[in-house]
This record gives C-alpha cells, structure tokens and sequence, in this order.
C-alpha cells in the first residue's frame, strides 16, 4: 500500500500540518462523539485489517491509543487512484462491519442463495421483468450524514458495492441474492444520480464499488468542492481571477473514478455564475481540472447549468466545454462509420 498518499478526513478535507488545527478537529470529534459497541473487530494498536476485491485493496491501521483519529484507511485501486484516511473509532467499526457481512455472507451457504425456478426463465424474459419492476428514477443525497454513515463508510467495506442501498422501494432487490445479483446493474442504469458537489461525488463513487461504476449512466453534481473551499480559508490562498477560483484539491481522484464508469451517457453539470460568465473562455479551458474533466470519454449528453439562471446553452465559455467533451464521442462515431 502507498504510504505517500496524503491523508484526508472522511469529509474530504485534508488533515492540516497544524498540530492546533489537528487538535481542533479532535475537540469537535469528542463533542460529537457517539458511543457505540464495536465488538471486537476493530485492530488493535500497531495492527492492521486488509480487505481485497479484484483488485481493490482496503487497509485499516490502528495507529495508536490516544486520541479519536486512531485509524489510517488506504484505498489503492486497480486503476492507480490511491486515497489515503484518517477514521475515528466509529468510523472504522461502520466500514470493517460491512466488511464482516460480506465476508460472512460470501462464505455461508443457504437455501435462499440455490437457483430457483425463476432463473430457469430465459434471460431475455428475465430482463424484460428487471425493465418492468425497475422503473427509471432518481437517486439524491437527503441527509448527508446518514449518506456518509450508510454509503460512504459502508462502501469502504464492501469494494464490490453489493450492500450499497440503492432503491429503498424496489422490492425485487430484496428478494435473494442472487436476483440481486443479476437486477443490481440494471438498477444502476435506470437511475440518475443527483448529487450536491465534487466532494459527494467522490464519496459517491467510492460508495457504489465496482458494480455501481460499471453501470452508471447518469450523474449530476455542482463543479465546486466544500473540501476544497475549507482548504484554500485554512491555508489563506487568495483568489486572483477566474482560474484561481475553480476547484483542485480532489479534481484527479473525482477525474479518475469517472473514467471508470464504462457506461456514463449523461453528465450534468452545475458552475457558479461567475466562472462561466465571467471567465475568458481561453482561461477557463485552461484550468488544469477542466483539462482534466475533458479527458473523459463516452458522455454523449452534456448539459451545463448554474443554481440561480437554469440552464447555460449560449455562453461561449459552456459551447467550448460541450463540444469538447461530447466531441470524443462524435469523432469515434465517424471513425466507426468510415471503417
């Protein structure tokens, strides 16, 4: 594992080389804290619990005895993105959980998980029920503290994103795991994320696992980082124009777990007022995270909007960042036309 990677809070935000801010944010970790049981499967001081998934390695360190931020979490994708966390106690208990379920579950035989008549039907016939119990819809984020709680640690857990809750009311992905297993993509393609910003988007990813990146179809998010923001007050960066403004602290992890959802058609995506407006186009397609975003490839649906006027269509700041990232698209078709 990676031991250069820089360590992030679960909220995203970096933990600062201040040994008062440090202490800061324990103050407010003990002022909130809630106790729980965590029945042994946390490590203890100087070891450490390893999850693997095709790929997908997950170390969980516990770090010492003093203070709530005990435990070091290093994630190191197949794809190259290493992330690297500090967890408080609950925080790792809620993510080793998912990961004693999964592992208890992989490993149990029941009744329920032998074929049924149901998977004697042809697949076509199958898929043609998932088309009907599963209608489009949309997924957002209500309470980000039950999201962080229940996806985002959870998902930690469970790299294939099996247990991830997606569609309270779809009862046929409760009905065995093996449908689940069979329907949970189909699920994915169906829906259209909502999310607030870059930083729950990366959650978000994370949270998914392998099975909601592969399918993903549709995303919406906001093009600024509460992350980043708290970054940039702590370290007094001063904003000089419209480049400075724009996001970097998390843009090439957000870029890299993007490239992985194979499947993704439609982005939308929301920008302040004064970045799309304001900013000279040659600046803002200059920024190195739009540089970034441009190099994903497949989206045949852009859409660029801000919270305030609607949608962006005629500026020309948003005509050169859709015909930059739906062009990769439109070149691929006619190469597949001429050949």
């Amino acid at each position: 594992m990676d031991e250069s990677a820089p360590q992030i809070y679960s909220d995203l935000r970096p933990v600062s080389n201040n040994a008062f801010e440090r202490m800061q944010k324990e103050f407010l970790e003990s002022w909130n804290k809630q106790w729980t049981l965590v029945d042994g499967i946390l490590p203890r001081k100087g070891e450490s619990v390893t999850i693997n998934y095709k790929g997908v390695e997950v170390a969980i360190a516990c770090e010492g005895d003093i203070g709530f931020f005990r435990f070091t979490v290093r994630i190191c994708y197949g794809f190259g993105l290493k992330l690297g966390f500090v967890f408080c106690e609950s925080e790792a208990a809620q993510t080793l959980s998912v990961a004693k379920l999964s592992h208890d579950a992989a490993h149990h035989d029941t009744a329920r998980d032998r074929p049924s008549l149901f998977f004697r039907l042809p697949a076509e016939i199958r898929l043609r029920i998932y088309h009907f119990a599963i209608p489009r819809g949309e997924q957002s984020v209500e309470d980000i503290e039950n999201f962080n709680r229940d996806c985002f640690l959870s998902g930690m857990g469970d790299p294939s994103g099996f247990y991830y809750p997606l569609g309270h009311n779809l009862s046929i992905l409760r009905v065995s795991r093996q449908i689940r297993r069979e329907a949970f993509p189909f699920a994915y393609r169906r829906t259209d994320f909502l999310l607030d910003d870059m930083d729950d988007a990366i959650k978000f990813l994370i949270a998914v696992g392998q099975t909601g990146r592969e399918n993903i179809e549709s995303l919406q998010f906001s093009w600024t980082s509460r992350a980043d923001s708290w970054h940039r007050w702590e370290e007094y960066v001063q904003a000089e124009g419209g480049r400075s403004l724009m996001p970097e602290l998390h843009v090439s992890a957000l870029v890299m777990m993007m490239k992985q959802c194979k499947r993704l058609r439609s982005l939308r995506l929301c920008f302040e007022d004064e970045l799309i407006r304001d900013v000279p186009p040659a600046i803002f397609m200059a920024d190195p995270g739009i540089r970034e975003l441009c190099s994903v490839r497949g989206i045949r649906k852009f859409d660029i909007w801000d919270p305030f006027t609607g949608y962006l269509k005629h500026c020309s700041v948003a005509k050169l960042l859709r015909e930059e990232i739906t062009g990769s698209v439109a070149d691929e078709v006619e190469k597949e036309v001429k050949e």
